[in-house]
């Protein structure tokens, strides 16, 4: 893996920052303790979607996982990520130094993924509003 994560001045970057500051005006975030890391939820409860600031502690991955009819797009904001999409059997590495197209995964309803934190991982996830919608396939915290 050769990943040399660099800072660069973008339009996702000031996104994110933007929505930094929404999640320390206050009330309308919630914090979802993991045992992987954190969500900080930024926009739920508008029936239409849902936004999140998704933390990954070095070395943790979510579950091997799957979804019926929730839909989203995540973007890794900074750190080095494993993603495995066995459907496209395939496993790689990105970071914040890669592409917005890169670092920019879309996965419909039904697709199995997975994501490791190599580092410490800040990921934003939109998706559509089904908040319950996971099927843990294989997951290092028994959730199965």
């Amino acid at each position: 893996m050769d990943c040399h994560c660099t800072f660069g001045t973008s339009y996702i970057f000031v996104l994110c920052n933007i929505i930094l500051l929404i999640i320390t005006m206050g009330s309308m975030t919630k914090i979802v303790e993991k045992p992987w890391g954190q969500e900080i939820w930024i926009a739920h409860n508008n029936g239409h979607y849902l936004g999140k600031r998704i933390e990954i502690n070095r070395g943790a991955r979510l579950s091997l996982q799957k979804h019926c009819d929730k839909h989203e797009t995540i973007f890794l904001h900074s750190g080095v990520a494993l993603v495995t999409l066995p459907s496209q059997f395939e496993k790689r590495y990105i970071c914040g130094s890669d592409s917005f197209e890169e670092r920019t995964l879309v996965i419909p309803p039904g697709a199995v993924h997975r994501i490791q934190a190599v580092s410490k991982l800040i990921l934003y996830e939109f998706s559509t509003n089904h908040p319950d919608d996971v099927i843990h396939l294989e997951d290092d915290y028994k959730r199965t």
